[in-house]
């Protein structure tokens, strides 16, 4: 894939999405984009972007498409950890905390393109970016890595219940949190979205069917509304 610079960067209202970004205005927004090395690539559909046991040296933000990580457990399923979209970023934590044995795929839902930033001048300043600019970015960076553990906190949430009325209930909720109503969309299919929380695809479609008919939840393929907690 061709790689791109990150000047003349054309996505910057999408990174102003972002906690990193943020707020700044264009000069500040460049000296970040310097200081975190950032570059572009794209991506084709269902392209592995990281395979297991990958070292991440950057932590990617979704610029344009989906992406989802996944890993697989004992009996080789496939069990979705994340779900990334644009403005959303991944692998922020694993190449802080310069994980070596990455156990997880990443892969490009969609076409995608992806921006990857570099924490290296976090974990080594040095006296040529000290400043308000270094501290804020610093602070922001730390605050995205508390942020990534409260989702981890959602999905934890979603697997615990005990049974999967209670899980579809739990995630919908999520769903209506996130985006401040009631109807939504989500990216993933039903298989996706089985594997994601767990369970059989068959098993899904028949609780899906069983909530729209009791006036729960109205859905057409991946739209839902929620009529009743």
């Amino acid at each position: 894939m061709e790689e791109t610079t990150n000047k003349n960067f054309s996505s910057d209202n999408i990174l102003r999405e972002n906690l990193i970004f943020a707020g700044l205005d264009d000069r500040d927004l460049n000296k970040a984009k310097d200081f975190f090395s950032m570059y572009q690539k794209d991506y084709k559909k269902d392209e592995i972007i990281k395979k297991p046991g990958e070292y991440m040296q950057s932590f990617g933000i979704v610029i344009r498409g989906n992406v989802i990580a996944y890993m697989d457990d004992i009996d080789g399923n496939h069990m979705i950890v994340t779900n990334v979209f644009p403005s959303e970023a991944f692998g922020e934590a694993l190449c802080f905390l310069e994980v070596r044995e990455v156990p997880i795929y990443i892969k490009a839902f969609t076409d995608c393109r992806i921006a990857w930033l570099s924490p290296e001048k976090i974990k080594s300043p040095s006296s040529e970016i000290s400043g308000s600019l270094y501290t804020s970015l610093t602070t922001r960076y730390i605050s995205m890595l508390s942020d990534r553990m409260l989702a981890m906190n959602d999905r934890i949430q979603v697997l615990s219940k005990n049974s999967l009325r209670r899980k579809l209930t739990t995630f919908f909720s999520q769903c209506e949190h996130r985006y401040g109503q009631n109807t939504f969309d989500i990216s993933m299919s039903r298989y996706d979205l089985a594997v994601y929380l767990g369970v059989d695809r068959s098993a899904l479609s028949r609780e899906l069917s069983a909530m729209k008919n009791e006036g729960i939840i109205e859905f057409y393929k991946n739209s839902f509304r929620l009529l009743n907690k």
